[in-house]
């Protein structure tokens, strides 16, 4: 896994996020957890994942480039949208993987 070197953290995530970190690392996933990701497909913006997906799928271990972690579904979905104002603001654009290219670590 490739993290964001400014990795967006819902607020409920703030407390909890090493530890959430950790477990994805080892190839499980956190109750409740949602990752904001590149997406797989270059067409889009990015990628919401439900963290269960990623045992359910078989792709545990794929470079997944993970831009932000929320604590459930309408977290992961207000977060996403910080980063995509944050994106806008800084580049006058939409263009997520330009905006954090370089900043993965």
């Amino acid at each position: 896994m490739r993290w964001y070197s400014k990795l967006y953290i819902g607020d409920t995530m703030k407390k909890d996020w090493e530890t959430a970190r950790k477990i994805l690392e080892a190839g499980q996933a956190p109750s409740g957890v949602y990752l904001l990701c590149l997406p797989v497909n270059p067409e889009e913006r990015m990628d919401i994942i439900p963290a269960f997906v990623l045992e359910q799928t078989g792709d545990a271990f794929r470079e997944w480039e993970i831009l932000g972690l929320a604590k459930g579904r309408k977290e992961a979905f207000s977060l996403a949208g910080d980063l995509m104002r944050d994106v806008y603001e800084k580049t006058g654009a939409f263009d997520v993987r330009a905006f954090v290219e370089g900043q993965m670590k």
